[in-house]
């Protein structure tokens, strides 16, 4: 049985944190008293991540082979939260970028539900569909349903318009169609509201306030993501504490 404290409390293991929205999530994490420990599984490390910067312990797991992810399935025991930022551009080809884009998060998902999960998210796009032509859209549809068929308590797929200011991440598609009208999003609002969605419904669950066992599948859609981060930000939904 857990502890009141430990009721309060979260552990985090996240994929694809070197990346720019993951490395925001990250970001948010570090000081934050309800989340005690973060596992981040990367193929390289980055300077900003020391411990002293950390109010809770931060693990990381260098993985230069993300299809062994069973080798590590020890290590991330314990995590209450799973979060997959992995991407890649089209250009690595077409087998490759299944592969990233779909294998290995599907396969982080098999092992979050293995090592008893409560919370799985996914950074995935608008309009995903799996009879679409465009291979990205395609590929995130295909690793969605992947992902719910794993049968997570809670399974969130965030479907974010166009990731506007990167960090140390620039790409000139983002940046021409950010200049056009249509669905868009600042990286860091995104990274802000997957961060305190993981947290705030995974708490609900922990302490009992989430009635409903059956395993829940959501959406979260560009203008919702949006409207989440700034409900939070100006304290109308309060965080779990």
């Amino acid at each position: 049985m857990e502890s009141s404290a430990q009721l309060s409390q979260v552990k985090i293991a996240i994929l694809g944190g070197s990346g720019a929205t993951g490395r925001e999530i990250i970001r948010n994490a570090k000081q934050d008293p309800r989340v005690t420990e973060i596992t981040i599984v990367v193929r390289r490390t980055l300077e900003e991540w020391k411990q002293e910067d950390f109010s809770c312990e931060i693990k990381i797991i260098m993985l230069e082979n993300l299809d062994n992810l069973e080798e590590i399935k020890e290590q991330l025991m314990g995590n209450d939260i799973f979060i997959s930022c992995l991407g890649a551009r089209q250009k690595v080809g077409s087998k490759e970028f299944q592969r990233i884009e779909r294998d290995v998060p599907a396969n982080f998902a098999r092992i979050a539900k293995e090592c008893g999960a409560t919370y799985f998210s996914y950074l995935s796009s608008m309009m995903v569909n799996k009879k679409s032509m465009i291979q990205i859209l395609r590929v995130k549809a295909e690793t969605e349903e992947l992902i719910n068929n794993q049968e997570l308590p809670i399974a969130t797929m965030f479907r974010p318009g166009v990731l506007v200011n990167r960090d140390n991440d620039f790409r000139w598609i983002e940046w021409i169609l950010a200049k056009l009208p249509g669905s868009k999003i600042e990286d860091k609002v995104l990274a802000y509201a997957m961060y305190h969605h993981a947290v705030n419904e995974t708490l609900k669950v922990k302490k009992g306030e989430r009635l409903n066992s059956e395993p829940l599948k959501l959406a979260i859609e560009n203008a919702d993501i949006k409207k989440y981060a700034d409900m939070i930000k100006k304290g109308i939904l309060q965080n779990e504490q």
